[in-house]
């Protein structure tokens, strides 16, 4: 899904909400010159069970000492991901990177404080939700076999035993007995 950016101008107190399961993000006018002082916000969310996945295809944004005046920045509840403030992030190139969330929601930060009279295109992005595997991260307690599930996590049992009501432990499903012939 294209978001359509046709806003010079957005107050930081307004913000573009996104809750698909992917898309793609760009400063304004992209692939055109994005328009000086302008600020974009752009807060993708997903179903809990879910990360968010952010990947940089293009940047192209003028360099401002400490990030103050020119920047592309993706928090989450917990922390900034990165903070791009120029061409380079610290000598390395952010284009083609991926950047997970390690909740699931996180923020874009678009701003430019000055003109743009060098005429950079400034950034494009694509967003998704990727499925947690809570086999690698809660106790799952199953007795024979766990798997991972959208959302969730199954327990499974081996040939000849059921389930237990608890979702978590196998019971016998025959009963076996000796014969003598």
């Amino acid at each position: 899904m294209r978001i359509k950016n046709s806003w010079k101008r957005i107050k930081m107190s307004r913000c573009i909400q996104l809750t698909d399961i992917s898309g793609e993000i760009s400063s304004p006018n992209y692939p055109l010159e994005y328009p000086g002082n302008s600020t974009g916000i752009w807060e993708i969310s997903a179903r809990p069970g879910y990360i968010l996945k952010l990947y940089l295809i293009h940047v192209e944004i003028k360099w401002s000492e400490r990030c103050e005046r020119e920047y592309i920045k993706v928090v989450t509840e917990v922390k900034e991901l990165f903070n791009v403030c120029g061409r380079t992030s610290h000598g390395v190139s952010p284009e083609f990177r991926e950047y997970f969330s390690s909740t699931n929601s996180m923020q874009v930060l678009f701003q430019s404080e000055t003109s743009n009279e060098d005429r950079l295109t400034g950034f494009l992005a694509l967003y998704s939700r990727v499925d947690i595997n809570e086999c690698d991260i809660v106790a799952h307690n199953c007795s024979h076999f766990y798997g991972n599930k959208i959302g969730s996590f199954h327990c499974y049992c081996s040939l000849g035993f059921v389930i237990h009501s608890s979702g978590h432990t196998c019971e016998g499903k025959f009963s076996f007995q000796a014969v003598t012939i």
